[in-house]
């Protein structure tokens, strides 16, 4: 499972942060129209667990998950119940690749690939 926080709120710490030692949550109806994406693409990477499976590779409000290349076949992620519902059919060692689009890159997309439970 993936942790995620409710647009509205903000956690004070974060909760379990699942296989991806990540929480992510939707994109706000501003952040949509200030990336020109979909109404219907992509959740945001709120928090990164330090010495979880994302550690190095996600940043936790720069980064946004759009897509799920791998394991095939590719799917758009519309939500979080979208993400959730990949992440749940993983087993640790798995691996899993995302587009992920960086706010600090300037909109930049690149290929993120993690093996979960590390």
């Amino acid at each position: 499972r993936v942790a995620t926080v409710p647009a509205s709120v903000t956690p004070a710490a974060p909760a379990a942060a699942g296989k991806l030692g990540i929480t992510v949550e939707p994109l706000s109806p501003e952040m949509v129209k200030q990336l020109g994406l979909s109404a219907e693409r992509g959740v945001r990477v709120a928090e990164v667990v330090q010495d979880g499976a994302s550690a190095e590779k996600l940043e936790a409000g720069s980064d946004i998950l759009l897509e799920v290349l791998f394991p095939t076949p590719k799917r758009t992620i519309k939500s979080v119940n979208d993400l959730q519902t990949v992440v749940s059919n993983l087993k640790a060692g798995d691996y899993v690749s995302f587009l992920v689009m960086s706010l600090r890159a300037g909109g930049a997309t690149r290929v993120v690939n993690l093996r979960v439970g590390g």
